[in-house]
């Protein structure tokens, strides 16, 4: 395998090598980057996924999207929402993604349990995804050790128009989206409703989403922008507990969902900020953001949840003849309180960065930045008080060297950290296959600090072929895993691996989309020197294959592949690993200017597999079982 992996890395250089100058890029923009770097000029991992890329799979969701996409990691749980981890990190207990969330730049990332609430999104809304993979903790700070997600709705791309799609599939789900956009001559708004239900795959599994989202747009004058966006969102969810191997035999249809609990939740976000152009060399940004998040659980544990958020930001672009510096830098400012009946947790956080790329000569790029960031997290509850102070450092330098145009070569080294969360700090001891709670106390942990280094190539042999790949080695201290139902800092993670992607349209009937990712993922001290991390799968594969076969009709289809892992918890490696999978799906669509019908089929081989399971009942092993053969068909409306 791993001579594989450096032929295929070898193979790329060489494409790269001799491929054509006359090829031309599109200028695509990485707004997850802050400061708007061109693709092909970013000195690290980074994919842009396109509106047309999204409509040319059989994805229903972010997370199907997501799972195609190398580097990342997604686990579905057992009530359809999932939890998104990248380069091999444990996510199992959802406490604790490595990955940061952005909805149009804005954080999500919930301060109670470092998990994400991607029910906000249906996949109808989005323009374009981007991923920046490994270290970004100089841009975001904590947590954005494995990489960013930013997802970049279309509220301001189109013409004044409406839209309106109804969903309806197996498990008896239900989905409804109606989307107005109006243009103004100074601006624009945008005003969405968004709903969602489903009886789920597992009897007891039921869940229900609402949103409302409104977006307007002022432009004062040619250099100024105001925008506001506005979010309202309720949830109601069923969990049903894991079952064994035996019980999955058993069902032929739906499988049991026994010992449920219930998850309530309501959220409000608000967004947004001025810009404003000094001149075609010099930017100013100024964002505010503020969320309250309300949730319960049956089983007595809750949380109210308040984030007020500041961010200031500059721009400027120094030109001198062969060099042209671009000096970028801001300061954020953060607060957050969470309300429980057994802990309040207040924390507070004060960040500056500071980024400068050099570019010299049109061929080569050096990026350097820093952070600097000073946290207070109080955790008081009945019977004690705990008050933590950190001051935290994030920097990285990388270099890009362009070959042709579209064609390049890039080596990074970024050190980042990730508070723990307070869901890992407040411990509750509990049986988490039932979720009951037997006793409550305070955990304290390190932070994560993580050295990440990378060195990749981007390239373009041809107009109808785009390759990417590659290599990441990273050390991480004090990583933190559940061991017997307890969060603990481990003393040295290594992480290491390679990531590759293509996308190949030879004709104009056919496109395929590839990525492929390898990872090995072990304690290198310890008690568990050389095992290998839980959940974090050494192989995956996803193909996708779209077909024009007349204008206006898609087929498409996409094919996964992950390979068996440990199962979460299982430091010592001694539990049988959870099975390896292959899943496919299928979705035939037809579209025009006043619409698109589309019916997908989704496992349609209906494999039984599980992307998740745990420790049940001390021996036994228990599954989260994911869907079998399921539909949908849906129309949309453009009027």
């Amino acid at each position: 395998m791993k001579h594989y992996l450096i032929f295929l890395f070898s193979l790329l250089m060489v494409s790269s090598l001799m491929a054509e100058e006359s090829i031309s890029l599109e200028p695509i923009v990485v707004r997850a980057a802050k400061d708007e770097s061109l693709a092909y000029n970013y000195t690290g991992s980074v994919e842009v996924i396109t509106r047309d890329q999204i409509d040319h799979t059989p994805a229903r969701d972010i997370a199907g999207l997501l799972k195609t996409i190398a580097g990342l990691q997604v686990y579905t749980r057992s009530d359809g929402s999932f939890v998104v981890d990248g380069r091999g990190f444990n996510n199992g207990a959802g406490n604790g993604s490595r990955v940061i969330l952005l909805l149009n730049g804005m954080p999500l990332k919930n301060g109670d349990n470092g998990a994400m609430d991607w029910s906000l999104i249906s996949l109808e809304e989005v323009e374009t995804v981007e991923v920046i993979r490994g270290g970004t903790g100089t841009l975001y700070g904590d947590g954005a050790i494995a990489g960013v997600v930013n997802i970049i709705t279309s509220d301001s791309q189109y013409p004044s128009s409406s839209s309106l799609k109804l969903s309806y599939g197996s498990f008896n789900t239900f989905g409804g989206l109606f989307s107005l956009n109006k243009r103004l001559q100074s601006g624009f708004y945008n005003l969405k409703f968004n709903y969602g239900s489903t009886s789920g795959s597992r009897r007891k599994s039921e869940n229900e989403t609402k949103n409302v989202k409104f977006t307007v747009a002022h432009f004062l004058n040619e250099k100024t922008e105001i925008e506001g966006n506005f979010h309202y969102g309720e949830a109601h969810y069923n969990f049903p507990t894991a079952i064994t191997s035996e019980e999955i035999e058993k069902y032929t249809s739906r499988f049991e969902g026994a010992f449920p609990f219930k998850q309530n939740y309501n959220i409000f976000l608000f967004h947004g900020g001025l810009s404003h152009d000094y001149s075609p060399s010099a930017k100013v940004n100024l964002r505010l953001g503020y969320k309250d998040r309300k949730y319960d659980y049956d089983t007595g544990i809750g949380y109210n949840n308040h984030v007020l958020t500041f961010e200031l930001q500059g721009m400027k672009k120094i030109k001198m003849a062969w060099l042209e510096n671009r000096l970028f830098g801001g300061l954020e400012l953060k607060k957050e309180e969470i309300f429980n009946p057994d802990v309040d947790t207040e924390g507070k956080v004060a960040g500056i960065y500071l980024k400068n790329d050099f570019e010299i000569g049109k061929l080569i790029i050096l990026d350097v930045g820093y952070r600097f960031d000073q946290m207070e997290n109080v955790y008081q509850g009945a019977l004690s008080r705990h008050k933590k102070f950190h001051k935290m450092d994030s920097y990285h330098t990388g270099v890009l060297f362009k070959v042709y145009q579209g064609n390049s070569f890039y080596f990074n080294y970024a050190r980042c950290f990730r508070i723990p969360s307070r869901d890992e700090i407040v411990q509750y001891e509990a049986d988490w296959m039932t979720y009951r709670v037997t006793n409550i106390s305070l955990n304290i942990l390190s932070p994560e600090k993580a050295d990440n280094y990378e060195l990749g190539v981007r390239t373009r042999p041809a107009d109808f072929m785009r390759l990417n790949a590659g290599l990441f080695y990273m050390k991480v201290k004090d990583e933190i895993f559940v061991e017997n139902y307890i969060n603990k800092n481990f003393d040295q993670i290594v992480h290491q691996g390679i990531e590759s992607s293509a996308w190949i349209r030879p004709m104009d009937l056919a496109q395929m989309d590839l990525s492929y990712t390898y990872q090995d993922v072990f304690f290198s001290k310890g008690v568990y020197k050389d095992n290998q991390v839980p959940l974090s799968p050494e192989n995956l594969f996803s193909a996708s294959f779209s077909f024009f076969p007349h204008q206006g009709f898609i087929i498409s289809h996409i094919s996964r592949w992950r390979d068996k892992v440990y199962i979460v918890d299982d430091l010592r490696n001694e539990f049988s690993r959870i099975k390896s999978f292959w899943v496919s799906d299928v979705k035939l669509m037809y579209k025009n200017e006043k619409g698109r019908i589309e019916f997908s089929i989704y496992n349609i081989y209906n494999e039984d597999y599980s992307e998740w399971a745990g420790i049940k009942g001390g021996t036994d092993i228990g599954y989260f079982p994911s869907p079998r053969r399921n539909y949908e068909l849906s129309g949309s409306l453009y009027f």
